[in-house]
């Protein structure tokens, strides 16, 4: 949405880093992403990097966009596809990646596979997608279904 407007907007200032600091002799100096993921493993664990938070964004929000996407009724798997598409380029879109990437690496996959089987619907319904915070619950609810079901079979 818009945060991430602004954020590409500040990256593509020539000369300027997006996240700094200055020490105590005054000099700046700007943030890198090994220094971003070392704050996150020393605040949530070793398990943790930048990536697991963008994991995150990008499959709320396909989430999101599913909840308020019905099955579609005439096409069959073509237009379940054409509509998963459309969902992974949106998610593209936000994340600032190309959808090839997203899918691969930013969309949790078996959350296409709720969604055509009705559990997306049945656990996040579209009223929850303008409530971030039951958006989110609601999401964490599916993802540890699917991951289950996945680990069980």
């Amino acid at each position: 949405g818009r945060l991430s407007r602004l954020v590409r907007a500040c990256h593509s200032l020539p000369g300027q880093a997006l996240f700094q600091y200055v020490d105590e002799q005054g000099d700046r100096h700007p943030v890198d992403s090994t220094q971003v993921n070392e704050y996150i493993r020393e605040a949530i664990g070793d398990g943790f990097s930048a990536k697991d938070f963008r994991t995150w964004a990008g499959t709320l929000v396909a989430i999101a966009l599913l909840a308020k996407t019905p099955l579609p009724e005439e096409g069959g798997e073509r237009a379940q596809r054409t509509t998963i598409a459309n969902v992974v380029r949106a998610v593209a879109d936000e994340l600032g990646n190309t959808p090839a990437v997203c899918r691969k690496a930013y969309i949790c996959p078996e959350v296409f596979d709720a969604w055509r089987s009705g559990d997306l619907h049945r656990l996040v319904p579209g009223s929850a997608v303008g409530r971030p915070g039951q958006l989110e619950k609601r999401a964490l609810r599916l993802l540890r279904r699917c991951l289950k079901t996945a680990v069980d079979d």
